[in-house]
């Protein structure tokens, strides 16, 4: 008589975690029947007010990348002669190394307190505003920063 009972416990569990899994993508699918609108889309920048980045590397100036990775190279942290000028993932892994190690928040990403204990200025490595690095682009050209 036992047995019966467990046995029926077990099935009737395991039929409602079965009902919930089959139940979860129903629901994502009408949640996105009700919001249409929203679905796969940003919502535009308010006026006067600049587009947000997509990522971390859509806010550096021509050159930014290169520029924190030949400081993490002389840090020892990058290897020599990856300078891709890219965000990538061996950068990333140096950059939260270097932050662990100063005691800051072990992003992966740049940020004003990172760049300056690199010895960087932020200035001259973020974009500051939309049109100003085309302004500094013969300047960084010729220093060969991009």
């Amino acid at each position: 008589m036992n047995r019966a009972r467990l046995a029926a416990a077990a099935l009737l569990w395991t039929s409602c975690i079965h009902a919930r899994q089959v139940g979860e993508p129903e629901q994502k699918k009408e949640q996105a029947r009700e919001e249409p609108a929203l679905a796969g889309r940003r919502l535009p920048a308010k006026a006067g007010r600049p587009p947000i980045a997509p990522s971390p590397e859509a806010l550096l100036a021509p050159g930014g990348a290169k520029q924190i990775q030949s400081a993490l190279t002389r840090k020892g942290l990058l290897a020599q002669g990856h300078e891709t000028g890219k965000l990538d993932e061996r950068t990333s892994a140096a950059l939260r190394k270097f932050q662990e190690r100063q005691g800051l928040a072990a992003t992966g990403a740049p940020d004003h307190e990172t760049l300056r204990q690199l010895g960087l200025d932020p200035k001259r490595v973020f974009r500051t505003r939309p049109g100003a690095d085309q302004a500094r682009e013969p300047e960084l050209e010729q220093k060969g920063e991009k």
